[in-house]
């Protein structure tokens, strides 16, 4: 009787201490986890002194620059010129005075399509962010659909996918997100079926709301399906994203804003 006693004792103190022990692992990678999407937009954003509101229902003037020809929605195929030829630039890019000095270099996919990292300036019409696999790797089509839908994004025009401003899918979209590889479309019956080296977050500027805070939504968007499906967060030029980076993109959009005043 003293001998299962003692077992009982035993068994209880050492499920007691795993559970102790599990409680201590998930606190720390919840932890992780929440740094990971802090940075580096913190370093982003440590100068604005004001939080603004995504939703401008109290102040409904939209942001644009004065372009003296029409505004025109971005025509899907202009994102993939740079993927043709290599003399080109991409559409999708904002204009950076700092090269990068080590792009990513997916070599199992290379032969499907030719970056033009470090070319000069680029175009002023869209903001874009990359989510792309590890070299020699590819994102899991089915873990990918999961994570795109679970942060907002909804499956619409053009075959890809967009966050518009509620998460129902109703409002003006904010920003889109396509597949980094021609045609850019995504069929939602292949998903499970499907890889990709990598998908592309790209974002109209000027367009409708508060520029910076759908950057910022943007940015955290891009990171949290990097983590998701365990790829990296890079920049126009398929290059990791820095905080350095990040002030270019911020400028960028500032230069964007100032235009209407």
């Amino acid at each position: 009787m003293q001998n299962l006693r003692l077992i009982l004792i035993i068994i209880g103190a050492v499920a007691i201490i795993a559970v102790l022990l599990h409680g201590l692992w998930t606190r720390r990678k919840e932890r992780t986890i929440a740094m990971y999407y802090d940075l580096p937009y913190k370093r982003f954003n440590q100068h604005n002194d004001e939080e603004t509101v995504l939703d401008n229902r109290e102040n409904t003037n939209e942001l644009y620059v004065n372009y003296k020809r029409a505004p025109q929605e971005p025509r899907f195929s202009g994102f993939y010129d740079d993927l043709e030829e290599e003399d080109n630039v991409p559409v999708l890019s904002v204009a950076s005075e700092t090269p990068c000095q080590q792009p990513i270099n997916n070599k199992s996919t290379h032969h499907e399509y030719k970056s033009a990292e470090c070319t000069g300036l680029l175009k002023e019409t869209v903001v874009v962010i990359h989510v792309a696999a590890h070299t020699d790797s590819m994102l899991n089509g089915k873990e990918l659909l999961q994570s795109i839908l679970q942060a907002g994004f909804q499956y619409g025009e053009m075959n890809i996918f967009h966050r518009h401003l509620s998460l129902t899918g109703s409002g003006p979209v904010l920003f889109s997100l396509a597949n980094m590889v021609k045609p850019g479309s995504f069929n939602l019956n292949e998903m499970s079926d499907f890889a990709t080296p990598g998908v592309s977050i790209f974002m109209r500027v000027p367009s409708y709301g508060d520029m910076n805070q759908k950057f910022k939504l943007m940015l955290q968007s891009a990171q949290r399906i990097a983590a998701d499906v365990g790829g990296l967060v890079l920049d126009d030029k398929r290059c990791i994203m820095t905080p350095q980076k990040l002030e270019i993109y911020k400028n960028y959009i500032s230069k964007a804003i100032d235009a209407r005043k």
